[in-house]
């Protein structure tokens, strides 16, 4: 039997090494069990926590007392206070009354039904009044067939050789509306793209409910549908691509979504890209990726010519794949603006497993948020000087807080890389102070994009890349309507049904913002 022991050491130095190779190990085990800690605490909250990240006020006393120590110390007694400051921090939640009940709209029609007592036991007594009381009712909605009878008519005294403008017989023409040779309607066709991308129901649900109508449509012809209302849109799209970009300020993100391989049975990662308009150019377009590379953005802010077509200020985080956009290397040039957001997200992730210096950095960011409320309705002068005297010392103490915890931290830690962030991005997280048109994040966008995320839960997958463009002008039409307050069923049917004998130079009409529903 053989007993295997560690090699005893013949000097000083060797032992010191031995020593040394036991800490930085030691140094590595701590560093992995936290991450894990905080991926696990990450993937808990997402199944069953709040997806908020409103940061309330709390009780700060002795939540920093680990910052007056040296860095050993306080690497060592963070793990080992944090229990015990999950259990001191407490947060307060206002209490939730019961609203009102809202009253119903008088627009809807009304169908009275009278309850009386029965004949008998209403001798010897006489009707004094009555009471009223409403409740709303739901009838499905119904499918009906348009029959387009064109009139043919012959003339009387025909000619010997008929032209071209004056044949013998003559039909009467029928209105150029919707897709042609299609047996769906513009408002069936409106329906079903409201029913994906509004409602987020995937093909084969919505082809269930019209079979329970004795309807038979087959989802691969509502496929087909969607990519040639796609082609009928475009030059709408078009117009709307040419008003985002005269924008001061355009907002960008992307989220991913899943690709049908065909023939493969499997699926690849695709991007949705949503970029968003100022309020002077209020328009939501998306944009369909195959990758997350940086040609998708490169060639959205590129013209048919191969010429950049925007200078401006862009809004986005510090994925390095807008990075050409702003490099003077590159024709764009365009100017970041950092999202205050992003970065509040990163301490928000990890502060279980680092309570003092997280709690600290999100009070700061809660106060550049309280300011950007209380200068949400003034002028943008007025905005910037606010921000000049209020944030600027706050946004300045924070990096230089950053710059002090940096020192203190391992670099690849969650902390240690939400630090990083902050000071990496510190030259763009300080530019909407001098601008008050700017906004302090790009939240805007990030809600653009909350659709797409409920609904690849629902439709999982686009089945091709001309599937994804389809639907990112889908969700580009219906965005845009919201943002102004339309109902997008109404405004998608009027769009399907005029849009096909309108010329370019008249596409102004149907932009969301000058649309006016046709008089019934």
């Amino acid at each position: 039997m053989f007993i295997m022991t560690r090699p005893q050491p013949n000097n000083l130095e060797e032992a010191q090494q031995v020593i040394d190779a036991l800490f930085s190990s030691h140094q590595e085990l701590t560093e992995t069990v936290t991450d894990l800690r905080s991926q696990v605490a990450w993937l808990h909250r997402q199944l069953f926590g709040s997806k908020s990240e409103r940061h309330a006020p709390v009780d700060e006393s002795g939540l920093f007392a680990h910052l007056s120590l040296p860095a050993d110390e306080a690497g060592s007694e963070q793990s080992a206070d944090a229990e015990s400051a999950k259990q001191t921090v407490t947060y307060r939640r206002e209490s939730r009354r019961r609203g009102k009940r809202q009253p119903i709209p008088d627009h809807l029609p009304r169908v009275e039904r009278i309850h009386d007592l029965p004949e008998d036991e209403k001798v010897g007594m006489k009707r004094i009044g009555q009471e009223v009381s409403e409740q709303l009712e739901y009838e499905p909605g119904k499918v009906y067939v348009i029959r387009h009878i064109r009139w043919t008519y012959a003339r009387c005294e025909q000619r010997v050789e008929p032209d071209a403008d004056h044949p013998n017989v003559v039909t009467a023409p029928k209105p150029i509306e919707g897709l042609p040779r299609c047996i769906a309607g513009p408002s069936l066709l409106a329906h079903l793209m409201v029913g994906k991308f509004t409602y987020h129901q995937p093909l084969y649900r919505l082809e269930k409910m019209l079979r329970r109508k004795d309807v038979r449509i087959p989802r691969s012809s509502m496929c087909r549908w969607a990519q040639d209302l796609d082609g009928m849109c475009t030059p709408l799209m078009r117009v709307m691509k040419a008003d985002v970009l005269r924008s001061y300020a355009i907002q960008c993100d992307e989220t991913p979504a899943d690709q049908q391989v065909q023939g493969r049975g499997r699926t690849k990662q695709c991007y949705f890209y949503s970029y968003v308009g100022d309020d002077d150019h209020p328009y939501i377009l998306y944009d369909y990726q195959t990758g997350r590379s940086r040609a998708g953005p490169n060639g959205w802010f590129t013209d048919e010519h191969g010429e950049p077509n925007y200078h401006g200020y862009l809004q986005c985080d510090g994925y390095a794949g807008y990075n050409d956009l702003f490099d003077l290397d590159h024709p764009w040039r365009m100017i970041h603006i950092g999202c205050w957001a992003h970065v509040r997200r990163r301490y928000y992730d990890v502060r279980d497993q680092f309570p003092g210096p997280c709690h600290h950095a999100l009070g700061q960011i809660r106060l550049l948020y309280d300011v950007e409320r209380k200068a949400k309705e003034l002028a943008a002068d007025e905005r910037q000087a606010l921000r000049d005297e209020k944030s600027r010392p706050i946004v300045e103490s924070l990096l230089s807080w950053c710059e002090e915890q940096q020192r203190h931290v391992l670099p690849k830690s969650k902390l240690g890389e939400a630090i990083g962030y902050t000071l990496n991005q510190a030259t763009t997280l300080r530019r909407y102070l001098d601008d008050g048109r700017l906004a302090i994040d790009n939240n805007r966008c990030e809600a653009s994009l909350r659709a797409i995320a409920i609904g690849r839960r629902n439709w999982l997958f686009t089945g091709s890349e001309s599937g994804g463009r389809a639907a990112a002008t889908m969700f580009s039409l219906i965005a845009s309507a919201e943002r102004h307050g339309l109902k997008p069923l109404p405004y998608l049917t009027d769009l399907f049904r005029r849009l096909p004998a309108t010329p370019v130079s008249q596409l102004d009409q149907f932009l969301p913002d000058r649309w006016q529903a046709p008089a019934q």
